[in-house]
């Protein structure tokens, strides 16, 4: 019987099933058309990422113009599917080109971007890094306020022990550096202390260029406090010649060494080879085009000139008069370059978060409305199936209502199989509803069909048929078993108790297919034999 009405069910509701299909069908494809644009995307962005980490690899400082590395690492930065690890890299490859390039603008601008795209990823030892990359090429450009501001930000970025002890190596020797250059010296010492005391705790071998720029610094900070001889003893130590392998390390450790050593030799007068020094101080800047650290020198060496005595030398005069007031204004314009370039930078990244955030905004959106989408396609679905079964459900009793009875029963008449009809009333409903109220009347309707329900076998279906008429349809091997059945139903209400005391029967009619052909109409008349022959009692169309 379930079989049979499933099968009506099918067909009957054809136009529905096939919108099922369709949706189904549009669920299904637009999951693979999603999941495959999010695989692909995952493809390509590892494709990208790996292309771009073997490419970095064979990427090497030579001197030359790098303009196919550059073009090469600004086509990759452009490249959405790029990480931010990746980004940060290039930028940070982009920045130390620029670099060598003597092209300063370029050089920050790159470095900020690169810590820009490193605190995204939170990738916090590269971030300190590039920050003390950074601060060297302000300290280079007598930015120092700048450089130690960022220098002391970077200290209270959280890292691991070892990273920490490693990192505040670099930015204490930079601290050290930027503080004895710009004549805090007492500082300079606290922060090379600071950084020796975290060079115990590591191998040296690995931090040959920080040895060099504290030892340089400290020459530095001992002769601005008056330990000449100190100052000399480190500065013997050095070998200038590992001071220029390139012009990284000629900016780095090449100028402060010359700038110390002159003062030194000064101190000891020795004029002509303090002028020699100076000299070579002032021909790399030239070469290498770094005014602001040129006229910084002058500055600062003409007013050592004149703590030992050597004010009326030619050549300081000739420079002291003629450049200071250079100097002056060339300060303040690297300062305010410098500060131009920083918010250049933070204009440019800020620009970038926008960009990114409109990105982020309309995948955002695509993946919205795919997810409304299939809300909505669940909606309908569910909707339309809770539609489908309140229309074919009566409200009150739960049972399936007179709509669907007729579905069924004409499904099962053009199948002609084998099933038979139990139809019952209610005796005296009407009398029932006058005398105690249609309140009353309701819960006897509800309260017979809950219990009957739980009579009834799994392959019947239970229908109300109208009023206080209801009927089975259902699928038993034998005429005495739908007998049984019917019985039970009788029993089963005759048996009920009510709280007012009255008494409830039902009258029942039985039929088959097999001995009628509308066996609704024939269970009906039987029904209608019941209640004319006393009630409460059960009669067929078919013998036993």
């Amino acid at each position: 019987m379930r079989k049979q009405i499933l099968q009506h069910e099918n067909k009957k509701d054809k136009q529905q099933a096939k919108l099922k299909k369709v949706i189904i069908i549009i669920v299904v494809l637009s999951m693979v058309i999603f999941f495959s644009g999010l695989f692909i995307s995952m493809f390509l962005n590892r494709n990208v990422n790996s292309e771009f980490e073997e490419y970095a690899e064979t990427v090497t400082m030579t001197d030359k113009n790098f303009e196919q590395e550059i073009e090469c690492l600004s086509a990759y930065l452009d490249n959405l599917t790029l990480n931010n690890m990746n980004k940060g890299y290039a930028c940070n490859l982009l920045s130390i080109m620029y670099g060598l390039k003597n092209q300063r603008y370029e050089n920050i601008l790159y470095m900020c971007k690169a810590i820009y795209y490193y605190q995204k990823e939170n990738a916090n030892a590269a971030m300190i890094q590039m920050s003390v990359n950074l601060s060297a090429t302000l300290i280079s450009g007598t930015s120092y306020d700048m450089a130690e501001s960022i220098l002391e930000n970077a200290l209270d970025i959280k890292l691991t022990e070892e990273e920490e002890t490693i990192y505040h190596i670099y930015i204490y020797t930079n601290l050290a550096e930027s503080m004895s250059q710009r004549g805090n010296y007492d500082q300079a010492l606290e922060a090379i202390q600071l950084a020796e005391s975290k060079l115990e705790k590591v191998k040296q071998e690995y931090f040959k260029d920080c040895l060099l720029s504290l030892k340089i610094s400290k020459a530095l900070a001992y002769h601005g406090l008056g330990d000449v001889k100190e100052s000399k003893r480190l500065l013997n130590e050095i070998d200038d010649e590992s001071l220029k392998k390139n012009i990284l390390h000629t900016v780095t450790f090449a100028f402060p060494y010359y700038e110390a050593s002159s003062y030194v030799l000064l101190s000891e007068g020795k004029i002509d080879k303090a002028q020699e020094c100076f000299e070579h101080f002032l021909e790399y800047c030239d070469k290498y085009m770094y005014t602001s650290m040129k006229l910084r020198y002058i500055d600062k060496f003409t007013k050592v000139a004149q703590l030992y005595g050597y004010e009326d030398t030619d050549f300081i005069k000739e420079y002291h008069d003629g450049l200071l007031d250079l100097y002056r204004g060339e300060i303040t314009r690297v300062n305010d370059e410098s500060a131009k370039i920083l918010l250049d930078s933070y204009n440019i990244n800020a620009e970038n978060v926008k960009i990114q955030s409109r990105q982020r905004l309309n995948r955002l959106k695509i993946y919205g409305g795919v997810a409304v989408f299939f809300i909505i396609l669940t909606v309908i679905l569910v909707m339309s199936i809770e539609i489908r079964k309140k229309s074919q459900i009566d409200f009150l009793t739960g049972t399936y209502n007179r709509a669907k009875l007729r579905v069924v029963y004409r499904t099962l008449m053009k199948k002609k199989q084998e099933f038979y009809v139990i139809m019952f009333d209610i005796d005296n409903f009407k009398l029932c509803n006058d005398v105690y109220g249609h309140r009353f009347g309701d819960m006897v309707l509800e309260r017979i069909s809950h219990n009957i329900t739980d009579e009834l076998p799994r392959t019947s279906m239970f229908f109300r048929y109208g009023g206080e008429e209801f009927v089975v349809l259902c699928e038993l091997k034998t005429k005495t078993e739908v007998i049984d059945l019917a019985e039970r139903i009788r029993r089963c209400v005759d048996e009920l108790a009510w709280e007012n005391g009255t008494h409830i029967s039902i009258s029942v009619g039985v039929s088959s297919i097999v001995n009628t052909a509308d066996p609704l109409k024939s269970a009906d008349e039987c029904l209608y034999t019941s209640k004319k022959t006393g009630k409460n009692k059960v009669t067929y169309d078919f013998e036993i």
